[in-house]
């Protein structure tokens, strides 16, 4: 199972931690090649995703400790990092 040195629980109780007007990767989860995100969206709702799935900026090319890679028609894929503190 892939692991950050960043603890998600104190983020998650923790005021004004996440954007939350923004799409966030707020976890990363699974076994090296299998990874899942979990993603709060602007709306609030928050979802599991993993290579493949859309995403409102685009579609998932794959999900990475650090964050989850996006591909839009805009340009070239992204990272949307691992929300972090502060």
């Amino acid at each position: 199972m892939a692991t950050t040195d960043t603890p998600a629980a104190p983020l998650a109780t923790l005021p004004g931690a996440l954007d939350l007007d923004r799409l966030t990767v707020i976890g990363v989860a699974g076994a090296p090649g299998a990874l899942r995100a979990l993603v709060r969206e602007p709306r609030g709702r928050v979802r599991t995703v993993t290579a493949g799935d859309r995403l409102r900026p685009g579609r998932v090319l794959r999900v990475e400790p650090r964050g989850v890679v996006i591909e839009t028609r805009q340009g070239p894929p992204a990272l949307l990092p691992l929300a972090a503190p502060g």
